[in-house]
């Protein structure tokens, strides 16, 4: 067949709307399995008040002190792998 009229063979078949349509269903999909992944390789990310360093400084008096958002760790649980946690404790206590 030419290319010109498997171009016309696909173009009687597929629909634009109903390409466009598909595209937005599997976009938001593979964001969020990409983020599962995420959470499942690194479960930890930098704290957001301390930018991973684990410490703060004091606004009037400069003085260096561990961040109390993460407790001086400089990493703090995503927000998927909590809603993981909190899933496998609701079914874990449920079983039981």
């Amino acid at each position: 067949m030419a290319p010109y009229a498997l171009k016309l063979a696909l173009e009687a078949f597929v629909d634009p709307s109903a390409v466009i349509a598909s595209l937005l269903c599997l976009v938001p999909a593979l964001l969020t399995l990409g983020y599962a992944a995420l959470c499942a390789a690194s479960p930890f990310g930098r704290c957001r008040r301390c930018s991973g360093t684990g410490k703060r400084r004091t606004p009037l008096t400069r003085i260096t002190r561990d961040c109390h958002r993460c407790d001086g760790i400089g990493r703090r649980i995503r927000l998927g792998q909590h809603l993981v946690n909190e899933i496998r404790r609701e079914y874990r206590n449920g079983t039981r």
